[in-house]
């Protein structure tokens, strides 16, 4: 893992089977090799440098909360926006009931 922005070139061995070479345009050398024999070795490698990605935990991916915030419909109404089809619609809000308990 190379440490510029600067231009670079990366060959894993297409002009010389067996011979890796890499090249970027500084004049200073801050990089990173991480080298192991599998993938998920050579990951642990990198999350110990990086820090591991950010997920949401397990139970935000619930199906329930797909629709959490998408409350809101539209229906016809005199005071709303004229359409096209000659139609006034207004968007409305459903309000959802809460309980005095929580």
């Amino acid at each position: 893992m190379w440490y510029t922005y600067k231009k670079g070139k990366y060959d894993f061995g297409s002009e010389q089977k067996g011979q890796v070479n890499l090249y970027h345009e500084t004049d200073y050398l801050d990089l990173f090799f991480m080298i192991d024999n599998s993938v998920v070795p050579l990951l642990n490698d990198f999350y110990q440098l990086t820090g591991h990605p950010v997920l949401l935990p397990k139970f935000a991916f619930y199906q329930g909360h797909l629709n959490a915030y998408n409350r809101d419909y539209w229906k016809e109404d005199s005071a709303g926006i004229l359409f096209e089809d000659e139609k006034n619609i207004k968007k409305v809000r459903k309000i959802m009931a809460v309980s005095k308990n929580h």
